[in-house]
């Protein structure tokens, strides 16, 4: 896993620029893992479940923070707004809810089906959002 970030592909020596294309690019990954770990828990356990997985990263979030470092009052606003701050600061959020999610969503679903749903994830990811995860593994693989 990189810890840094590289600038952005188009070579824009526009550092705000460059910034709000990586934080749209993690942001979107981390919200394609989140929609399809709740998405398996529902198909798995129900919806019920469900409902009380989204809340429990929600929860996590709040408590690490979340709304204080991205000005968002919980991650289902990533769904309307890319939050607005350092890409670096971004990106380790990122990884630390994604393995957190990872964690929770293995305990629900087995390692086994975990495994086979981030994979199938992976799999079915736009060519630009996949290189960007095989650098940055917002998404992780086991």
């Amino acid at each position: 896993m990189s810890s840094r970030l590289p600038p952005h592909p188009n070579g824009s020596s526009d550092l705000a620029a460059t910034n709000q294309a990586l934080c749209r690019e993690m942001s979107a990954l981390f919200m394609l893992l989140m929609t399809e770990l709740i998405n398996a828990v529902s198909r798995t356990a129900g919806r019920r479940l469900a409902k009380e997985f989204e809340q429990q990263l929600n929860l996590h979030a709040a408590q690490h923070a979340w709304s204080h470092l991205t000005g968002l009052a919980e991650l289902t606003e990533l769904r309307r707004r890319v939050p607005d701050v350092d890409a670096k600061v971004l990106f380790s959020v990122y990884v630390s809810y994604s393995q957190y999610a990872q964690l929770l969503a293995g305990r629900i679903l087995g390692a086994q089906l975990l495994r086979s749903t981030l994979v199938g994830l992976a799999d079915r990811l736009p060519p630009d959002l996949a290189e960007f995860n095989v650098r940055h593994r917002i998404i992780p693989l086991p």
